[in-house]
């Protein structure tokens, strides 16, 4: 949806719009205990075992670091950007059990 909202700015509004799509992002500040490395983090310094899920046992992720992202973000607001929509990885996937 938000691919959509930016076609439409830039086409309806001639405006320089692109849209980011970063991966699966950690890093400090995330507080949210239902995502993988905050659960991670929160098990270990209580002193129980990581977490994980039956159903994302053979799943594959990509995770970005946020200071990562948010370099390649800047990246794209400093310069002319050539296409409209820009996905963000390390392009690495890992199953959880790997990582």
């Amino acid at each position: 949806m938000s691919s959509q909202l930016c076609d439409f700015y830039r086409e309806t509004h001639r405006m320089d719009v692109i849209s980011v799509r970063p991966a699966n992002l950690f890093g400090p500040g995330d507080f949210l205990y239902t995502r993988l490395f905050p659960a991670a983090m929160k098990a270990i310094k209580e002193g129980f075992g990581i977490p994980i899920h039956e159903s994302a046992m053979k799943k594959w992720r990509d995770f970005l670091y946020v200071k990562d992202a948010a370099r390649m973000i800047a990246i794209l607001v400093n310069q002319t950007p050539f296409y409209p929509v820009y996905n963000l990885s390390q392009n690495r996937a890992y199953t959880i059990p790997k990582m």
